[in-house]
């Protein structure tokens, strides 16, 4: 097995635009401003109708003490707060089933309802 260094991806990704710029506030810490990779599928519930899921991956180093019920504002490139951008984590955090993600535990998923 190689030695695989996951966070060469994060700057490359960023420089690429492919990133959101997020603020996530802890309950009882300081608001911190970071990077995630931002995704908001849709998805049909069991009675057919169409739902979106809005989900964040991001650096577990960059969020380690992320929680449910945590806010999550997303902004705008001059570090702005977005209208209509606030969020809440809905669930604890988690590593997705990817064998090579899950090994190392470097990237984590939160699920996020909008407020």
């Amino acid at each position: 097995m190689t030695d695989f260094d996951e966070s060469v991806f994060w700057p490359e990704l960023q420089a690429a635009g492919m990133l959101r710029h997020v603020r996530v506030k802890p309950s009882s810490r300081p608001a911190t401003d970071v990077y995630v990779r931002w995704d908001r599928p849709d998805d049909l519930n069991r009675v057919g109708a169409q739902v979106t899921d809005y989900e964040m991956e991001y650096q577990h180093a960059d969020l380690p003490t992320l929680a449910e019920g945590n806010a999550v504002t997303l902004l705008d490139t001059d570090g702005n707060p977005v209208a209509g951008g606030k969020y809440q984590v809905r669930q604890p955090p988690f590593v997705n089933a990817d064998p090579a993600n899950s090994r190392t535990g470097f990237f984590r998923h939160a699920y996020l309802t909008k407020l």
